[in-house]
């Protein structure tokens, strides 16, 4: 989605995790498709530009995100914090953004309509931190605002996500949504089972 030219960027932030036998977590399948493309189908459906996936993998999951069009951006510092990815991601597009949705690929069951709804309510309020929240549980995906965008890119000495919110408490608006998906992180098949 754009506003005046601006756009609002996907950013998918990919877990570090890899247990050797099923591979990286971005490719494993939930309904025959890899959590991946279950994040970036709904962000491509809001017209997110860029899209990036943020990832410690550099080779396993390229196939998958040039098949979906989303730019990989490796970073190894994942492990230490996703601060860092994310100002790799949005370094060079700051210039042209209004904000950011930013998830992690752990978090695949999230139905397109939050997607839309949160944009749309980014649209109107570009200057807040927007989180769905489902039965009182915060969850993702989060619009970022430029301003937070700007200060990442900085020299900001936030190193996780859960930091950066919670340094910004003051812009957060929690928007009511009606999907339990928003906030079931799926890491391993007995997670997929509790969907």
């Amino acid at each position: 989605m754009t506003q005046n030219d601006r756009n609002i960027a996907g950013i998918i932030l990919d877990s570090s995790h890899d247990d050797g036998q099923s591979g990286p977590i971005a490719l494993q399948k939930i309904n025959n498709i890899s959590f991946l493309e279950a994040v970036a189908k709904p962000l491509k459906e809001c017209n997110c530009s860029p899209l990036i996936i943020v990832s410690t993998e550099n080779t396993r999951i390229a196939d998958e995100a040039r098949r979906l069009g989303v730019s990989l951006i490796f970073d190894d510092g994942l492990k230490k914090g996703e601060i860092a990815g994310l100002k790799k991601a949005m370094a060079d597009f700051r210039n042209n953004l209004l904000g950011a949705l930013v998830l992690p690929v752990t978090y695949p069951a999230i139905t397109s309509n939050v997607y839309l709804l949160l944009c749309h309510v980014f649209m109107e309020n570009p200057d807040r931190i927007i989180i769905p929240i489902y039965k009182g549980n915060r969850g993702y995906p989060v619009a970022l605002p430029y301003s937070v965008i700007d200060e990442i890119i900085g020299n900001s000495k936030i190193l996780y996500f859960d930091d950066l919110i919670r340094a910004h408490s003051d812009l957060i608006f929690e928007q009511l949504v009606n999907d339990p998906g928003i906030s079931k992180q799926v890491r391993s098949a007995g997670d997929l089972k509790n969907l």
